[in-house]
């Protein structure tokens, strides 16, 4: 077992059974596959509209929609703190998740600028 895994706090190991007590609901998903996070970046956004009045915005979301219904996007959304997006997606590698994303208008049209994939293990899953 993982150090971390009997507990949140590994220097003090008599709150870990507290720790898992409180937490016996969740599921270790440590064998799931690496799923990346993609990080977007405002790149010709119109600042004076909310999200929903920007350019293409119909078309956006209908390729959004089209992905989350493919399974290919698990979890999205705009960034509140720092402006841009994130998606959690379900690809086998980088070049999937480009090769997928690189279709959507706001790609395409600049609004939207791929800044980062980051490779994320789930290890907790309420879901499950």
């Amino acid at each position: 077992m993982h150090p971390w895994r009997a507990g949140f706090n590994r220097n003090v190991p008599h709150c870990s059974r507290k720790v898992d007590a409180r937490r016996a609901h969740l599921k270790f998903a440590g064998d799931e596959k690496y799923i990346p996070g993609i990080f977007f970046s405002w790149s010709d956004r119109d600042f004076s509209k909310d999200t929903r009045e920007q350019a293409l915005w119909n078309e956006h979301a209908a390729f959004i929609d089209q992905l989350v219904d493919d399974g290919f996007i698990l979890m999205g959304g705009p960034l509140v703190d720092e402006g841009g997006s994130l998606l959690i997606i379900n690809a086998e590698d980088e070049n999937e998740a480009r090769d997928t994303l690189k279709n959507d208008p706001w790609m395409q049209h600049g609004i939207l600028k791929l800044e980062s994939i980051k490779r994320w293990q789930i290890f907790i899953d309420e879901r499950k």
